[in-house]
């Protein structure tokens, strides 16, 4: 049976200040739900992406989250380059499929700073960066349409 999704996607230990919450339909492939969250967090998609799931490697290629067979509670770890990590959280699992793929429902801040070479460096830049809490939901979602809920 089709499912959808409710995740929340966290900067490991900045909970308070990288977050975004999704919601997600389960025939996504892993591959473009891993690339939609980080596009949503303004990454270039350059750097190489892995997944986890209960401590084992997640194969991307083709595959769907409907594979993963998810439940609430559980949790994915999200790897992006050198010092970017994510933990993605399923809150809630309905049945049936939205009319999207995926969607932001809301999160917090630009997302993350790719030129840093450490995560004390990424603290130190957004506090420099003006209005760095902001973040434009309806931007965000319209270039998840586009990019990924139209294929």
């Amino acid at each position: 049976m089709a499912k959808n999704y409710t995740i929340r996607v966290d900067l490991n230990n900045y909970e308070w200040l990288v977050y975004r919450v999704f919601k997600v339909n389960d025939n996504i492939k892993i591959r473009t739900l891993c690339s939609a969250i980080l596009f949503s967090m303004y990454a270039s998609l350059y750097s190489t992406t892995k997944l986890k799931y209960k401590n084992h490697k997640v194969k991307m290629g083709n595959h769907r989250l409907e594979e993963l067979k998810l439940k609430k509670k559980d949790r994915l770890k999200l790897k992006y380059g050198d010092i970017w990590n994510f933990t993605i959280k399923v809150y809630k699992v309905s049945d049936g499929h939205n009319d999207k793929r995926i969607s932001l429902l809301k999160g917090k801040s630009l997302g993350i700073i790719e030129n840093c070479s450490s995560i004390k460096e990424f603290i130190n830049m957004c506090y420099e960066v003006p209005d760095y809490d902001d973040i434009d939901i309806d931007l965000i979602n319209a270039k998840l349409d586009k990019y990924y809920n139209n294929c």
